[in-house]
């Protein structure tokens, strides 16, 4: 929210310098935030409290099984949150 916010007031600007700083900032807090801390409970063994996010494991594949078992977990995913927001609805 923070970096958002300050990328909303700082980038208009145009002034390269505070352009810059905002980069630099909301690249190392993106990195504290999704690799550093979440790695940091990891490494001690404690459990994350609720609001550390992590990326978790990222692949890319250009196998074509591997698309259509991804397309098909998120298409099942998509019905499954629809049904919740409307019961009894969704597409089949």
């Amino acid at each position: 929210l923070i970096i958002s916010l300050s990328g909303s007031v700082l980038l208009p600007t145009g002034n390269l310098i505070l352009v810059i700083l905002w980069m630099v900032v909301a690249f190392f807090g993106g990195s504290w935030y999704f690799k550093y801390l979440p790695d940091t409970y990891d490494i001690s063994n404690e459990e994350r409290p609720y609001w550390v996010q992590d990326v978790g494991h990222i692949t890319v594949s250009c196998a074509p099984e591997d698309w259509e078992d991804a397309n098909a977990t998120a298409w099942s995913n998509l019905v499954d949150d629809v049904q919740k927001v409307i019961p009894g609805g969704g597409a089949q």
